[in-house]
């Protein structure tokens, strides 16, 4: 076979005839086809002669084997910047797909030869400045004109290919390949579909360019492919709209044009289709003027029924979903009336780090509204909120909505025995000590809420909540010195929890946040020191502490 070889590349410089230069592009173009010898065709300068039959050759057979040949050979393993650089051989397979004059199977298998030289990055700086970009744009917007379907194919593939580099895909949009990869988005056949969603994806990675192929009417196309029966094509629409639906300015657009078509897609018995379908609606509910519109479409339920699913990522964007939903308070009541709660429960338990972070998001949204906590209570969450708020196989994000959650959930006062007969107390002490804000905040909140429960004061003074209390005063924070002060006004009503506080160094607390230009903080922290002056033994130690001359100035 060697000498084959040999003798066809030797013969293919030197021929005239049109029938012999058709001879030796065919032996070669057979030869071709055989993948362990693409290797020796480059190394015995087979890519050389291909070549120069591509460009010389009067006879449209010749060339049409030639262009194939290199286009089989540009499979070559490891080896393709070595291809790419034969003398004129770029250049050859761009001249052709420029050239309006050539014929269409040459051009074809030219574009074919360009694509699957861009499978490997390396030949990407030398095809673009090649002016390759350009080239295969060109040919793009020829085929889509005049439907040649295999033509467009390899096209597509090409710019798929060469979009994956970040600094090509403004080129192609600069040179027009959006609206044609739209157009032939649309034709019929299912496989030419795929890859010019395939290519418009690849494009799609640079965010800024999403924005592009939205506007050149790419939805529409989308949902009419949703209605077809292969798979390949589902999971391509899918993904793109997966893609295009993390551009905010165009959430409303998706929405109206396509929600009911995404929501469809959750249930094709497919996991990368699902996931891309609740990853679209997970990121369409960030917006929340289209809540509505989900509610509508019965996108609650059918979301919901998806959590069912044993596929762990579809199941973080469900609860992704619910979490972005109930960050509207208007949605609060259709989230309860489907039983949320329990899938909340099910996402805390799980091992997912996502799943759980998203669920106790869930359930701090929710009790904002105090209109939830007596649903919450009876349904047995606290526990399991409780668990997780004190790290038991939860990351740190998951912890801080767990106490945000139970901040929100303290604020009525009937959940107060329920808390502490879950160890919730010991659970915010122990909180108290993250070098967190955001949680310590939190933790000072749900201290407040239970200092205004004199029914609990001695429990909770058992557990070190006094001790905690003066470790958070010394945060610089607004808001946890705010429900810092709450909880010591709350706490020194009574009078010998008011004697623990001046004798564990509760003045020295209550000092700067007199000093505050808080109106919230400086009623509390007044309050709160009308509440210790009230014993006898206090009136001393105020004074000698300096705080006379700051309530003088108040």
């Amino acid at each position: 076979m060697t000498t084959v070889l040999e003798t066809l590349v030797a013969k293919g410089r030197r021929v005239q005839r049109t029938r012999d230069q058709r001879d030796v592009a065919f032996g070669l173009a057979a030869l071709s086809t055989k993948q362990e010898i693409h290797y020796n065709i480059l190394k015995k300068g087979g890519v050389k002669t291909l070549t120069h039959l591509l460009k010389s050759s009067y006879d449209v057979e010749a060339q049409r084997f030639a262009a194939l040949a290199i286009a089989n050979t540009a499979c070559i393993e490891n080896e393709k910047i070595e291809f790419i650089r034969e003398d004129e051989c770029l250049d050859g397979i761009l001249s052709e797909l420029r050239n309006d004059d050539s014929d269409t199977t040459v051009r074809q298998y030219c574009a074919m030869a360009l694509a699957n030289l861009a499978t490997d990055h390396k030949t990407h700086v030398q095809i673009s400045d090649s002016g390759g970009l350009f080239a295969i744009t060109y040919f793009l917007k020829v085929v889509s004109k005049e439907k040649y379907l295999d033509a467009a194919r390899y096209a597509t593939v090409a710019i798929s290919n060469l979009a994956i580099n970040p600094n090509h895909r403004h080129k192609f949009i600069q040179y027009g390949a959006i609206e044609s990869l739209v157009c032939i988005a649309c034709w019929d056949d299912w496989t030419v579909q795929c890859k010019a969603l395939e290519a418009l994806r690849a494009i799609c990675m640079s965010h800024e360019l999403r924005i592009v192929v939205i506007n050149a009417g790419v939805l529409d196309p989308l949902v009419i492919m949703s209605k077809s029966d292969h798979r390949s094509v589902l999971y391509e629409v899918a993904a793109v709209f997966h893609c295009l639906s993390t551009v905010p300015e165009k959430t409303n657009e998706i929405s109206d044009r396509a929600l009911s078509t995404i929501i469809s897609l959750l249930f094709v018995q497919n996991k990368v289709i699902e996931f891309h379908a609740s990853s679209t609606i997970a990121n369409l509910t960030e917006e929340s003027s289209m809540h509505h519109r989900f509610f509508l479409e019965s996108g609650l339920y059918q979301i919901l029924s998806l959590y069912e699913t044993y596929h762990v990522d579809s199941k973080v964007e469900v609860m992704r979903t619910l979490s972005n939903l109930s960050g509207n308070r208007e949605s609060h009541s259709q989230l309860l009336s489907v039983d949320v709660l329990k899938t909340a429960v099910e996402a805390l338990g799980t091992s997912e780090v996502n799943c759980q972070t998203f669920a106790a998001s869930l359930l701090a949204n929710l009790t904002v509204d105090v209109a939830s906590h007596a649903l919450i209570i009876r349904e047995g969450i606290i526990g399991p909120l409780i668990n997780m708020a004190r790290g038991n196989g939860a990351c740190m994000e998951a912890q801080r909505y767990a106490a945000l959650t139970l901040a929100n959930i303290s604020f009525t006062r009937e959940s107060h025995h329920v808390i502490v007969d879950a160890l919730g107390i010991e659970t915010l002490v122990m909180l108290s000590n993250l070098m967190d804000t955001f949680s310590q905040k939190n933790v000072a909140c749900s201290f407040a809420n239970f200092a205004s429960d004199a029914n609990i004061h001695s429990y909770i003074m058992k557990k070190g909540v006094l001790h905690s209390i003066s470790f958070l005063g010394q945060n610089k924070d607004l808001g946890v010195r705010s429900n810092v002060s709450a909880a010591l006004r709350g706490l020194s009503v009574d009078a010998d929890i008011s004697i623990r506080i001046v004798q564990e160094g509760g003045l020295a607390i209550l000092l700067p946040l007199l000093s505050s230009n808080d109106i919230a903080i400086l009623r509390n922290a007044t309050a709160c020191l009308y509440n210790l002056s009230l014993i006898a033994e206090h009136k001393i130690e105020i004074s000698q502490v300096g705080c006379i001359p700051l309530l003088t100035r108040l």
